[in-house]
């Protein structure tokens, strides 16, 4: 039996460092290349919002508001997925690694599925089950896990 496939709308959470309970690493997702770095859990979804705005996808169910005159003004929208999943599963944190499988955007929020490494996957109907999730998930793991070097 092979590897799932990754939905489009997964963001790879590599967490590196954690100070003072405060969390910190990169973001990568399908869409592009680089890599988005966080301070902190709730820049996270914030990165996160980016990337599916400009991407499309998920399609946001209510349009945000905005002043830009020119509409298209600073959007940057992809081509489409750059990166396979093969590629994506490559990127590691040096203390934790998760998916965060973002299906929807009704309400406002973000519905999907968290996914560990380990197999365990937990669904979340809004950005604080999410963010309730990914705290648990790092409170909870072994810190002889996935630690890297």
């Amino acid at each position: 039996m092979g590897e799932r496939t990754l939905p489009k709308g997964t963001l790879r959470m590599c967490v590196d460092k954690e100070e003072d309970g405060i969390y910190s690493g990169r973001i990568y997702t399908k869409f592009r290349k680089e890599e988005f770095p966080f301070h902190n859990m709730g820049e996270i979804l914030l990165i996160g919002e980016k990337i599916f705005n400009e991407a499309g996808f998920p399609m946001a169910f209510q349009e945000k508001r905005t002043f830009v005159k020119n509409k298209t003004e600073g959007n940057k929208r992809p081509e489409g997925l750059v990166m396979t999943d093969q590629e994506l599963r490559a990127f590691r944190g040096k203390i934790y690694t998760a998916d965060i499988i973002v299906t929807t955007r009704r309400r406002c929020g973000w519905q999907g599925m968290f996914s560990e490494e380990s197999g365990r996957q937990e669904p979340f109907g809004s950005e604080m089950q999410l963010l309730e999730l990914m705290v648990k998930a790092l409170k909870d793991r072994d810190p002889v896990d996935n630690v890297l070097g």
